[in-house]
């Protein structure tokens, strides 16, 4: 069965969150980062993501949905395919068998606020409904907040990011945001009920095509 909270901890991860504990090496970046809005998901994404134990996921953006959103398949799990919404960091409205629990997840959401352009103390929240494998629904709150600037080494380099934090209920993630090169480098999250951690960083990426 699934528990509110454990559908709200399933519903804040990033939409393909690896599933192991890691360490990141952070700095002080050379030079103030610019107040830029974040790039937009677009059809042809190729990110290839390395988790704590050194296995290695490749997640596609395929095209436009009729809503307007990006549908996307992944290596990490068998059948592992959904949509994602083409800003960064919003709720995502579905996604098919890509968790740590089979089945669907299907969320709604309104918002207050806004991250963009990105800037130190910037916040925006989620009002999010949900519902996990055709469960009653759930509603929570996630809250994001641009924290300040990081120098950021992942598998793909080293890049000068925004450090953006979010919240629910029952778990937070830290995302960094690279402007040079319009994604993002590193998720870590983790569950406070659970204990539970779980960490990605970016290994390449092919941007897509407006």
């Amino acid at each position: 069965m699934t528990t509110p909270a454990r559908l709200a901890a399933l519903a804040a991860l990033p939409l393909l969150a690896a599933c192991t504990a890691s360490t990141i090496e952070t700095a002080a970046p050379g030079a103030p980062l610019p107040n830029v809005e974040l790039a937009r998901y677009q059809p042809g994404n190729v990110k290839v993501w390395e988790n704590a134990d050194g296995s290695r996921f490749t997640e596609t953006a395929m095209r436009l949905s009729p809503a307007g959103e990006i549908e996307f398949v992944s290596t990490k799990k068998p059948g592992c395919r959904g949509t994602a919404p083409v800003i960064p960091l919003t709720p995502n409205t579905l996604a098919v068998d890509c968790g740590d629990t089979p089945g669907t997840l299907v969320q709604s959401s309104t918002t207050s606020g806004g991250l963009e352009p990105l800037r130190e103390g910037a916040t925006q929240s989620w009002r999010v409904t949900a519902s996990w494998n055709g469960s009653p629904e759930q509603t929570f709150t996630k809250t994001c907040t641009v924290v300040g600037e990081a120098r950021v080494t992942v598998p793909a380099g080293t890049f000068d990011t925004w450090e953006i934090r979010c919240r629910t209920r029952s778990s937070d993630f830290t995302w960094h945001y690279a402007p040079s090169i319009g994604a993002g480098v590193s998720y870590d999250y983790y569950g406070h009920r659970s204990g539970g951690r779980r960490n990605q960083r970016l290994v390449s990426f092919a941007p897509g095509k407006g």
